[in-house]
């Protein structure tokens, strides 16, 4: 590794990662905290007797798969915590399910790259393109269904300086690879940004996947970062964040917080077989929390700790699980002893890494409304 300074801060980078230098100017100045500011029924006809007979066995029934499906689920959550895993290596299969195998699974309409600048080219771009909303909370910009090709240009979508409330989804980002100048070859690219939701997009085979830079209080949801030569998701100077269930695979780094990123939640994420970490915290970025992500054979990790290998790396203070639920991550390299040791010069700790990788699971909660809603429709049926 090499330390170099800049603005009177030392920051130490990991060798390949000069590029990101580029990235401190025009960042750091401008973060912005940007926090501002009666159901009809119908009339049922009278029942006879064998359909009152058929309405209390659907009753019974419903109950019993109430108590037992709670039951089932609740026991297997139980079992499934923290113990230690008999072949880490099983899961792999699980990690490749989850990946979205190439960029042709989303078919949008052809779109050419959009940059935006600032409420008022918001609003006018929205109303040349016919996209939905007026920029509000309970109306957001809707940008969706788009097959955005860079050509290998800068970038596919790019917005700044905008405090509107807009989500991009469901487009396909790709081809962007030039990373001579801003935007850095990035698939979607927020600077200065708040209230932005990224959701369901394909954002492969760019430079970067998705970048934030000095960009607050916006969601990073259910997207899939592959295949992008250096970074699948890059927050420079972005704090208050959250990064939840993307799939982070085959790139040079999953996640890379850098410069003064604070305060980001990354949880449910996959991270396999990127060529460097999962996720790299360096110095200056700090009360960040990372739990209940999957990380499969990140950094060459072999399976077991006796290479040394870790799949992340942290320089400063930041927790590595849910503190709450006392449950981490799951390692696919974990040897089922103590916790894991998370690279870096923090010294961090992942106290309560899981023996089984994290999938949706059926919650109780769910059972027991699934259940009811069953119940009322029995209900319904009994004659007045």
């Amino acid at each position: 590794m090499e330390s170099r300074t800049t603005k009177g801060i030392s920051i130490r980078t990991v060798r390949g990662n000069a590029r990101r230098a580029g990235f401190t100017n025009g960042l750091t100045n401008g973060y912005t905290n940007g926090l501002t500011n009666g159901l009809h029924i119908r009339p049922v006809r009278k029942s006879s007797g064998s359909e009152k007979k058929h309405g209390k066995i659907l009753a019974i029934a419903v109950l019993c798969f109430l108590v037992l499906g709670v039951f089932a689920v609740l026991t297997y959550q139980s079992q499934q915590k923290n113990t230690k895993a008999t072949e880490a290596f099983a899961v792999e299969p699980i990690a490749k399910d989850v990946q979205s195998s190439d960029t042709a699974e989303i078919k949008g309409t052809a779109h050419n790259p959009i940059h935006i600048n600032g409420n008022t080219d918001f609003k006018n771009q929205a109303a040349a393109n016919d996209w939905s909303g007026n920029g509000t909370p309970g109306n957001p910009y809707i940008i969706e269904n788009y097959d955005i090709d860079a050509n290998g240009g800068a970038y596919c979508i790019w917005i700044e300086n905008t405090n509107v409330w807009f989500a991009i989804q469901n487009c396909r980002v790709w081809n962007a690879t030039s990373n001579a100048s801003e935007p850095y070859g990035t698939g979607i690219y927020l600077k200065n940004v708040t209230f932005g939701t990224l959701m369901n997009n394909n954002c492969s085979y760019n430079s970067i996947g998705i970048l934030l830079g000095s960009s607050s209080s916006n969601s990073i949801t259910n997207n899939n970062c592959s295949y992008n030569s250096a970074d699948g998701i890059f927050l420079p100077s972005s704090s208050g964040n959250t990064i939840m269930s993307n799939n982070c695979s085959d790139n040079s780094y999953g996640i890379y917080l850098y410069w003064f990123s604070n305060y980001n939640t990354i949880t449910y994420n996959n991270f396999y077989h990127n060529t460097n970490y999962g996720i790299y915290i360096p110095y200056t970025c700090t009360r960040n929390i990372i739990h209940h992500n999957n990380f499969w054979q990140n950094n060459g990790a072999a399976k077991g700790m006796t290479d040394g290998r870790s799949q992340a790396c942290n320089d400063d203070s930041n927790t590595w699980y849910d503190n709450a639920a006392k449950e981490g991550n799951y390692w696919s390299n974990w040897d089922g002893s103590g916790g894991y040791p998370i690279a870096g010069d923090a010294g961090a700790y992942d106290m309560y890494p899981l023996s089984t990788p994290v999938t949706p699971e059926l919650s109780p909660i769910a059972v027991i409304v699934s259940a009811l809603g069953l119940l009322c429709v029995a209900m319904l049926r009994k004659p007045k």
